[in-house]
């Protein structure tokens, strides 16, 4: 999908009574995530347990450093990336059994826009007293992100002379 214009997103809707701590911790996994340095990733996966799982385009990332690994590889595909958490509902009164929906923006550096909307699956826990991701499993489309990044590629090997770009 091609686009010059953002869509509007709406403030982030949370359940009543939604506990501080878990709004704190969604607020920097979303500020983290969105970073983009290797300090900022090794942060994010800081959030999750050692053993903490990530779910997302038919893989799954198990533990910090694959974590790590996957957030920064992700980010030079999608450079430019950012997320807007619109809607949190919780399975449990605590809130650590949560549901998410965001949106992702990423502007290419040849100027190609995609954007489109995320379901994230959340289990947190408290480990000494701090709360940690166990699993996140995340819904998308990956179509749209799949044909922008490749054409990505493609763009990029048709400037390149002898593989160099």
């Amino acid at each position: 999908m091609r686009s010059r214009e953002l869509r509007p997103i709406p403030t982030t809707l949370w359940p009543e009574k939604a506990p501080d701590d878990v709004r704190a911790y969604m607020k920097r996994f979303f500020v983290l995530l969105d970073a983009r340095t290797p300090e900022t990733a090794r942060q994010w996966a800081e959030l999750f347990t050692e053993d903490g799982e990530f779910n997302c385009f038919g893989k799954v990332f198990n533990g910090r450093d694959e974590l790590k690994a996957y957030l920064t590889d992700f980010w030079t595909s999608c450079p430019g990336l950012v997320h807007t958490a619109k809607k949190f509902w919780f399975h449990d009164r605590a809130g650590r059994d949560l549901f998410v929906v965001s949106n992702y923006n990423i502007i290419f550096p040849d100027g190609t826009q995609v954007t489109g909307d995320t379901a994230a699956s959340l289990q947190l826990v408290d480990v000494d007293g701090k709360l940690l991701c166990k699993r996140n499993e995340l819904f998308v489309d990956p179509g749209p992100l799949s044909r922008a990044i490749e054409a990505q590629k493609t763009s990029n090997a048709d400037k390149s002379v002898g593989g160099v770009v």
